[in-house]
């Protein structure tokens, strides 16, 4: 009997770390906002979980691909097309609508971004942070989150709505965030 919760357990395992969407310390986002030259305000919001007091690094790479990034490639080992739109990330701490405004960015550096056209259009952020649940905001350039706009807010306060779309890009991104202790990830749809 212990012999086949191990055989199961095995198997999830082996399905967890052949998905590529989290492995210990590591998590990988992919997905596509609904934009357009007149409503560039869509966003998407992911949770994550950090059990211990860790440096978490985010980093996005759906503008200019992930050619720059060591290997060529994403924390998962995927190759990211240039081509996605400008994004702007957004962090609260919490989940659901009372998660609170903690750090938000542009754009980031080159590497390990990739530079289009000379700019290092993909955002990143890198800070400590506590044990505890957070709340990553994808938005596209210029959709803040009201909170950042006014100094203080939490995540239902919503975001500004004055998103930036280049329509010869696609709404697709791609995000990686690392760190030891975080250990879980889903999904949650904010408007």
């Amino acid at each position: 009997m212990k012999s086949q919760y191990r055989n199961l357990a095995s198997a999830l395992l082996l399905l967890t770390l052949s998905s590529g969407l989290a492995l210990a310390g590591t998590i990988s986002l992919r997905g596509t906002l609904q934009l357009s030259d007149g409503d560039a305000n869509d966003t998407h919001a992911y949770t994550f979980a950090v059990t211990a007091t860790a440096t978490v690094v985010i980093q996005s790479y759906g503008y200019g691909g992930s050619s720059g990034a060591p290997g060529g490639k994403n924390l998962v080992g995927e190759v990211i097309p240039a081509g996605g739109f400008d994004p702007y990330l957004s962090l609260f701490a919490g989940t659901g609508p009372s998660a609170t405004f903690i750090a938000s960015n542009d754009d980031g550096p080159c590497p390990p971004a990739t530079p289009v056209a000379g700019n290092c259009a993909d955002s990143r952020l890198s800070l400590s942070l506590a044990a505890g649940n957070y709340t990553l905001v994808i938005a596209a350039f210029d959709n803040q989150s009201l909170a950042e706009n006014s100094g203080s807010g939490v995540l239902g306060d919503g975001f500004v709505g004055l998103g930036n779309y280049d329509a010869l890009r696609s709404g697709n991104y791609a995000v990686d965030i690392s760190a030891g202790g975080i250990d879980e990830i889903f999904r949650q749809g904010f408007e």
